[in-house]
């Protein structure tokens, strides 16, 4: 993991990816603290890194910057690196899906004490940003924020209409379970209300490096 320890961060980069046939997790592991270190951390601006898998195998890098300059000085400087052509040598290309959010949350610094992230991406075409952000807070502090799993908890902006829910948990077991119970929980379900529920698509991602 990279932690600069930066003040705030208005940008996440959330890229999924599977090795190539033939690959060990641990040569990915690797490959991504190499990344990390040699790529990442001179970058200005850019001053989180994580790398991710959930329970089928597949791999996720999320990347937290100040601005979006930041994120974009990444990718424009990415074929150049060595470090970046090693990961990708590991890497099933095809495999390769990239967003970028804009954070809702002023002043957003990634908790520390983190073991997994909850990653759900959903659509809305009735409600304004504002009342997503609006049920948002209702739902941190009625439901989320009344166990001790959950860390911290945004709503980020891919674009106008399409958003994505994160939550930092402790353990994933734990994050899954308070997620999954949101049909239990009046102000979670009016959240959800907001959400075209065909949109959802909703992954567990534990934190290996």
């Amino acid at each position: 993991m990279l932690n600069k320890m930066l003040d705030d961060y208005s940008v996440m980069g959330f890229a999924t990816f599977s090795k190539r046939d033939g690959v060990e997790n641990t040569d990915v592991i690797d490959a991504s603290l190499n990344w990390s270190h040699q790529f990442l951390a001179p970058l200005e601006g850019v001053g989180f890194h994580c790398l991710l898998q959930n329970t089928k195998g597949g791999f996720a890098d999320i990347v937290f910057a100040k601005n979006g300059e930041a994120l974009s000085q990444l990718n424009e400087n990415f074929d150049k690196s060595e470090a970046s052509q090693k990961m990708m040598e590991l890497l099933d290309p095809q495999s390769i899906q990239m967003t970028a959010m804009a954070i809702s949350q002023d002043r957003f610094i990634p908790p520390t004490d983190f073991a997994c992230i909850e990653i759900g991406f959903m659509k809305s075409q009735t409600a304004s940003k504002e009342e997503i952000l609006q049920q948002s807070k209702l739902l941190e502090d009625n439901y989320l924020h009344k166990f001790e799993n959950t860390k911290s908890h945004f709503i980020g902006e891919i674009e106008q209409g399409s958003y994505t829910d994160v939550t930092f948990g402790r353990s994933l077991g734990e994050t899954r379970k308070i997620c999954l119970g949101f049909d239990q929980d009046k102000t979670a379900t009016e959240f959800l209300s907001l959400f075209d529920p065909t949109s959802f698509q909703l992954d567990f991602w534990a934190l290996i490096a």
